[in-house]
């Protein structure tokens, strides 16, 4: 029997709340658990609050801001991002969150792209209409965007194997559409011009032409892109190329070679670059070895010429033999 003093504590009920008939959220340990199909899903890492009206110091207005993803990193670093708040208030936060998400037909705008992705894929997988219906959709319209981060969050995730060629194409030429210039190379370095057949890919070049990229960008193009070789490749030789820029055509396009090599000759080569020469450009070396005679070669340099250079070989081991003798001689008067 209980004593008068004791008092039975009431049990307290689970605090939870569904959103439909695939998503129920849950209060656990103080942390919010997102359910689908009643199985644990993902914890709720955090809650993006109180984003300021009007200027964002050093940003875009708040109401141009274009989804949640470009709102964290608009607040990125300041104070309003995250905050502590109680952990009821927290998950009734995230409860309204994804009711609004829900009634949106799953806008992956409205949420963080570390949630709203991999929660549309799992919705999908279990059947949910809507989220069946929209899930390609979702992807093709948040790549569209442009968003650099949205968009690696879903090449790294995977995201782009839902897609068929076909489809894939489409997405990417609409990309190609956009004029900023930033957007369309970092199209090129995820290697998206793989989906495009050739004359899309000139055409996607031509575009990327029109954005004035640097040197850097095309010395990128060169590297990494073989098709694309021998378009940069003439884009440098037309602009007054520095002997660095001639040393990437002649290391990366063979059938620019002798054009940039015979440009390198022309610019007041110094004996390094007229060795580069010998040693890359076949066609040259004869030419490229002449001059390196009259430059006062050192003896390195006379090494190449008798190497690659048939020709002038004699007249390289001439001179080399020549000087070989010249210090054998100072050697001989300074110590005997």
């Amino acid at each position: 029997m209980k004593d008068k003093g004791e008092r039975s504590k009431p049990n307290k009920k689970p605090v939870e709340f569904k959103i439909n008939e695939y998503i129920t959220l849950k209060l656990e340990n103080r942390e919010t658990v997102i359910y689908v199909n009643g199985e644990r899903f993902i914890q709720c890492k955090y809650l993006l609050l109180n984003i300021p009206i009007g200027e964002t110091e050093g940003a875009e207005k708040v109401e141009d801001i274009k989804s949640i993803d470009e709102a964290a990193e608009t607040l990125d670093g300041r104070e309003e991002q995250v905050k502590v708040i109680p952990s009821e208030t927290e998950f009734w936060g995230h409860c309204s969150n994804l009711q609004a998400w829900a009634e949106n037909n799953y806008d992956t705008r409205l949420l963080h792209r570390n949630l709203a992705f991999p929660l549309l894929k799992k919705l999908t997988k279990a059947k949910d209409p809507q989220a069946k219906k929209v899930f390609k959709e979702e992807i093709a319209i948040r790549l569209g965007e442009g968003n650099r981060n949205v968009m690696l969050f879903l090449i790294n995730g995977g995201y782009l194997s839902y897609f068929n060629e076909e489809e894939m194409e489409v997405i990417v030429w609409e990309l190609f559409e956009t004029k900023n210039k930033k957007l369309i190379f970092f199209i090129i370095k995820q290697r998206f011009l793989q989906y495009l057949n050739e004359d899309e890919r000139k055409q996607a070049w031509q575009k990327l032409l029109e954005q004035n990229p640097t040197n850097n960008d095309l010395f990128y193009i060169i590297r990494n892109f073989e098709f694309l070789r021998k378009q940069v490749g003439q884009k440098l030789l037309e602009q007054n190329p520095t002997n660095n820029d001639l040393f990437y055509i002649i290391e990366y396009v063979e059938s620019l070679r002798k054009q940039a090599g015979q440009k390198l000759l022309e610019q007041n080569p110094t004996n390094n670059d007229l060795s580069y020469v010998i040693r890359n450009v076949e066609s040259l070396r004869k030419q490229a070895g002449q001059k390196l005679l009259e430059q006062n070669p050192t003896n390195n340099d006379l090494r190449y010429i008798i190497s690659y250079v048939q020709p002038l070989k004699k007249q390289a081991r001439k001179l080399l033999k020549n000087r070989r003798r010249k210090k054998l001689t100072r050697y001989i008067k300074k110590y005997i």
